[in-house]
Parts: structure tokens; C-alpha cells; sequence
């Protein structure tokens, strides 16, 4: 995660894996979202897509895009954020972190 320093109402969340000897259905996976924070970043690795050179990604509701390409014989990554991204709230004292994601997210 990310989080801006001022305000700590925007997140950046990412999510990959690059297996060193990739294979099969163990090639290389990434997922992004920006705004609000996931409620379990660890689920998001459940959710990744598979990296593919060249196409240009956009999940709904991810508030970003990314693309994979090659310079060299490294694999990078461009991620691109929207401007107007979804500001996140503290819940109140006693309210789950997950119920306000949801809640604002809805």
C-alpha cells in the first residue's frame, strides 16, 4: 500500500507475482487499485491477472489502468491512476474496516 502523507485518504494498492522459474498457470500475475483501500489486501493476490505484453488492463471499478512491456529483458509495468480518484474516511470508533470500505465504495 500507499498512502498519501498528508491527509491519509488515498491509497494506492498493488498486488503481483513473478515467480522465478514461471510456468503454466504460475506465470506472472498483477493487480492495482487506486482511492479507496481494499479491505483485505492479502485477498487482492486471489484476484490478480495474468500478465500479458502489450494490452492494456482496466478493471472496473480499480480507478487505474496498467500495461506490461519489456525494456531489456525487464518486465515493467506502467500503471496509470484517474485523476478524480475517491477520497477514503476513517470509520468511526468501533466500526469495522471493512463495513466503511464497503460502505463508501457502494
Amino acid at each position: 500500500w500507499w498512502v498519501d502523507d498528508e491527509r491519509h485518504t488515498t491509497y494506492l494498492s498493488i498486488a503481483f507475482s513473478h515467480p522465478k522459474f514461471a510456468t503454466g498457470s504460475f506465470a506472472a500475475g498483477f493487480t492495482a487499485s487506486a482511492g479507496l483501500p481494499p479491505a483485505n489486501l492479502k485477498e487482492e493476490l486471489a484476484h490478480l491477472q495474468h500478465v500479458g505484453l502489450g494490452f492494456n488492463i482496466e478493471p472496473a471499478g480499480a480507478n487505474c489502468a496498467w500495461r506490461a512491456r519489456f525494456v531489456d529483458t525487464l518486465l515493467v509495468i506502467e500503471v496509470s491512476i484517474v485523476a478524480d480518484l475517491p477520497r477514503y474516511e476513517a470509520p468511526e470508533q468501533g466500526e469495522p474496516l471493512a463495513q466503511r470500505v464497503a460502505d463508501v465504495a457502494a
